[in-house]
């Protein structure tokens, strides 16, 4: 899973958020009032490290902006503890180990 082919959805003022598929046939995504990443084109387009920089970006949007205060809940779903950690992310895009070109 990565940011290209991964969904991020939230729900703002909650602690919803969820990783959902893209392209998102099921629509599942529509549960939720928010989403990032793998369905804008312009994160389609981005390098391992553009994206990798993004996915931290839209964590830290949860936090700050959305006040989403479970950060473990939005680590573990981002992956993003790897960043501080070391710890094997489930999104390949915040591993620190170099990944293949696309």
């Amino acid at each position: 899973m990565n940011a290209k082919d991964t969904m991020l959805c939230w729900d703002p003022d909650s602690e919803r958020v969820a990783l959902m598929p893209w392209p998102d046939r099921a629509r599942r995504s529509d549960a939720y009032r928010m989403s990032g990443l793998a369905c804008y084109s312009h994160v389609q387009g981005m390098t391992f490290e553009q994206r990798k920089t993004v996915v931290f970006i839209e964590a830290m949007h949860l936090v700050v902006r959305e006040r989403l205060t479970r950060w473990p809940g939005i680590a573990r779903c981002l992956g993003s503890t790897s960043i501080a950690t070391g710890a094997r992310p489930i999104c390949r895009d915040c591993s620190h180990e170099p990944q293949p070109p696309d």
